[in-house]
């Protein structure tokens, strides 16, 4: 056998540096997401479904009735000056063209959709509440980047702007991507006015109060007389 040396401690902090770029860079790849958790979750609730017919079955209900209720909705909206408000409330459809067909039918397949995925994600019975919650905070986050509100050519506001402006807000966002790509990234450099402290930014005096391999919790002391 081979004798082991141990490693120095400015090995180690190499290593840990090493580590922590490799993690960080992965972070910004999967928007904040680890993809061993949220792998071994999806596996996990997978396999757990896969063996729940009486679960399986109900989510298939759960569909049907949601696929009845939009076909009513279509039905409804094929009405002269119909208007389809949403049966929730949900701030990325708060414009009233949303109410309009066939806008109110593309909404309200989205918000079935992420209803019948929150049902299939929270309530398979034996996966783990904890796995659980990660499973389905990714697939939200999925969800959230497919909505029609952030897809143009479904979103009447969208649609709406483009036609009264010629395409200029077109025009203006493609203008700021350059402008942010010139930039070399998306972050703003530390030299923008808009953004130095005690000009653009504020800062308050505080202190990490605690630390895991996730995160850091920051105490914050107030300056003034009052705080919120």
């Amino acid at each position: 056998m081979f004798d082991q040396k141990p490693w120095s401690e400015t090995e180690g902090r190499h290593a840990e540096t090493l580590d922590r770029v490799a993690r960080l860079t992965m972070a910004q790849a999967t928007p904040g997401f680890a993809p061993a958790l949220l792998a071994s979750a999806w596996m996990e609730w997978a396999l757990q479904l896969a063996t729940a017919p009486g679960t399986q079955l109900r989510l298939g209900e759960q569909a049907l009735r949601q696929a009845g209720a939009l076909g009513r909705r279509a039905v409804e909206g094929m009405a002269p000056g119909a208007r389809l408000p949403a049966e929730r409330p949900d701030r990325r459809f708060r414009d009233e063209a949303w109410d309009t067909a066939p806008f109110a039918l593309v909404r309200d397949g989205f918000l079935a959709w992420e209803d019948w995925w929150q049902a299939a994600t929270r309530e398979v019975p034996g996966v783990d509440p904890r796995r659980a919650e990660a499973l389905g905070f990714g697939v939200r986050q999925i969800l959230d980047m497919a909505s029609p509100g952030n897809i143009p050519w479904m979103n009447p506001a969208v649609i709406e702007r483009t036609l009264s402006t010629g395409g200029a807000n077109a025009g203006a966002g493609l203008a700021n991507l350059w402008e942010d790509l010139g930039r070399n990234g998306p972050a703003t450099p530390p030299d923008d006015p808009r953004f130095r402290i005690g000009e653009g930014l504020a800062a308050t005096p505080g202190r990490v109060v605690a630390r895991t391999h996730l995160m850091e919790l920051i105490q914050y002391d107030p300056v003034g007389e009052t705080v919120h």
